[in-house]
């Protein structure tokens, strides 16, 4: 976008960027403490993959955007596997 001079729609995109990240910390921060919090505890990235499987159909499709996913605490093991063919 900025490329082609729409400079207020690279902005836009950047905010949305920007927010993404927050809500997926903020996903993988309560999805941890409701975990850590159930009788018994849960494992965070075993109940998001259950999550996942349950209301999701199909396969994550990369490519992922590891640096951004990595800001928001949500490492290759949280939805790696959730890509591949089982």
């Amino acid at each position: 976008m900025r490329g082609s001079g729409d400079h207020a729609s690279a902005e836009l995109l950047e905010e949305i960027y920007a927010d993404e990240v927050t809500h997926v910390a903020a996903g993988v921060k309560w999805l941890s403490w409701l975990c850590a919090r159930a009788s018994p505890p849960a494992e965070p990235v075993a109940a998001f993959h259950a999550l996942v499987r349950e209301h999701f159909q199909g396969r994550l499709k990369p490519p992922f955007n590891h640096e951004a996913r990595a800001r928001a605490g949500l490492t290759p093991e949280w939805y790696e596997p959730l890509s591949q063919k089982k």
